[in-house]
Parts: C-alpha cells; structure tokens; sequence
C-alpha cells in the first residue's frame, strides 16, 4: 500500500486533526516528567522543502499547533492544498508531529506521528523514527547560512541563457516565487512555453524548485527538479543536481 503523508489528505480533512489528542492540554503539558523539554518555540517559524515532487511549506506556531500549504504545477496551472497539523517539542531539537492522513485506498484515514529533528539549521522529517524510514529536509523561510540574500548581487533577478538549445529566461523573486519562459523556434516563428513555481533557498548562493513543462498540445508534459547555484556573477542551472550537467545563465 502506497504511503500518503498528512500533506495529501484531503481538505474536508484538515480541521479534524485539532481534536486529536496527540498534544496534550496546558496541564498535561505541566506534568511531563520524561525528561523532555516542551518548547515549540524553538522550531515556530516557516520551514520549505520540496515532497514528491512538489513545493511544501510547514509553518509551526507558538501553540503547538501548526499549517502545511502544498503547491503542485500542472498543466491546467498551480494548485494549492492547505491542511493543519499538531506538534510537540521534546527538547531544543527534537520533536513530534501528528496528523490524519488517508491511508492508500482513500476509503478512510489513520493517525500517524512524524519525527521532526534540528540540525545545522535545518528541519529533518523523519517517517520512521529519529534518523529512520524517509527523510525530508526543510530551510527556514529567511534564513541564509550568513549575511542574507542581497537582491541586487544575489539570486534574485531575471536570468538569460541558452537551456538544450534554446533561449531561456528564469526570474527568481525575493519572496521565493519565480517564473520561467522558453523561446522555441516552430513552423509559424517563434513560440514561447513558460510557467511558475515556487523555490526554496538553501543558502545565498543555492536553491531549487520544482517546475512543471509543459506546453500549448501537451507533447511535453513533465516535472523536473531545478537546481540553481550562482556562482562568479553568474548562475548555473541543472536538472540532475548542483555541479552537473549546467547551462550558464547570466544576469539580465
């Protein structure tokens, strides 16, 4: 049976998970005694990251309480799914998240408990367990490994090259929305097939999307995994991961 994450419930789904009893109440909360440190502040914030092909965002709040919001391209344009989900902290690193998800068939649902990690700055998902089963890795929304993004030298801007033989135009925004535009030369002069995404910045010189290609007659119909990485004012793209197989884009 296929695994389905909280992130793929349903919507009529998403308010269920506050009744879950996972989190306890203020005063359980008061009565932990496993060694633990509850402290949900330590993670509250908006965490990025890319599943199954798609663009994810996890914002904890400071009450134990929390959103995903999963953006997927298409051919027929963005979709957007919400959905809500409960957390405790067990230390300054360490945590749990509980959600309902369906459970494969789609002809019901389950509770199940992910295990959230702090490490070198990022949010680590685990399926299985601490360290265990499927990872997903998350940044958190603002964050930059030192010195933040600056928009007029950084990634940010509209970016020209040439991508599998054709011109290319790839506009990456400071709010980690972008957009894409390729010039093909057809029968009737030139046409142009493009679309939006959304990035997540894993430093100031490195990020990735995932774009959805498609085009007017659907002979091209795909999603691929973007890697950006700027490097001596210009910037590389790849399909397969950083440093492989570039095109050299520059800056507009």
């Amino acid at each position: 049976m296929k695994k389905k994450l909280f992130w793929s419930m349903l919507t009529v789904m998403m308010t269920a998970v506050l009744s879950i009893g996972f989190i306890a109440c203020g005063s359980d909360d008061d009565n932990n005694s496993g060694g633990g440190t509850s402290n949900p502040n330590v993670v509250e914030g908006t965490w990025k990251g890319v599943i199954d092909e798609a663009n994810m965002e996890l914002i904890f709040k400071g009450n134990g309480q929390g959103e995903w919001i999963r953006r997927e391209q298409r051919s027929s344009g963005q979709r957007e799914y919400r959905g809500v989900f409960s957390y405790n902290m067990e230390s300054n690193t360490r945590g749990k998240a509980t959600a309902i998800i369906e459970d494969g068939s789609y002809s019901g649902t389950q509770t199940k408990t992910f295990f959230l990690e702090l490490k070198d700055g990022k949010l680590y998902l685990y399926e299985g367990g601490y360290g265990q089963g499927e990872t997903w890795v998350f940044t958190k929304e603002g964050s930059s490994g030192g010195g933040g993004f600056n928009p007029s030298t950084g990634l940010y801007g509209t970016w020209t090259g040439y991508v599998d033989g054709a011109p290319m135009d790839i506009t990456l925004n400071n709010n980690n929305t972008g957009s894409w535009v390729r010039y093909e030369q057809g029968s009737y002069g030139t046409e142009t097939v493009g679309g939006d995404f959304t990035f997540v910045k894993e430093s100031e010189t490195k990020g990735y999307a995932v774009i959805h290609q498609g085009d007017k007659d659907y002979s091209l119909d795909r999603t691929v995994t973007a890697y950006f990485e700027l490097r001596n004012g210009k910037l590389y793209l790849s399909l397969t991961g950083y440093g492989q197989n570039e095109f050299e884009l520059t800056k507009k």
